[in-house]
């Protein structure tokens, strides 16, 4: 895995308490894009004008997966890309 350390040194930090404040201010919506790894340095650099990276005691970079799961008929991603609002998302 490439090391980006270097590139998330340079954003600005923000903390969980002050994450949760904005948050609350907030209607979330999620956008997924979907990119080849070596498009990733550009992209970081392209948002840190206009993001902070949070930061939790100093570290921050943290595993995170995620497993997606659908119908023996594979409604929910296709409902998803439809628009549909009225969908269940379990994670």
């Amino acid at each position: 895995m490439t090391d980006f350390t270097d590139i998330l040194d340079r954003f600005t930090d923000i903390s969980q308490a002050e994450t949760d404040r904005i948050a609350s201010l907030l209607k979330r919506m999620g956008t997924t894009f979907v990119r080849t790894f070596d498009r990733l340095p550009a992209i970081l650099e392209a948002c840190r004008s206009h993001y902070s990276i949070l930061d939790m005691e100093g570290c921050r970079i943290s595993r995170y997966k995620t497993r997606y799961y659908d119908t023996a008929d594979t409604v929910s991603y296709p409902a998803h890309h439809a628009g549909r609002v009225n969908r269940h998302k379990i994670r």
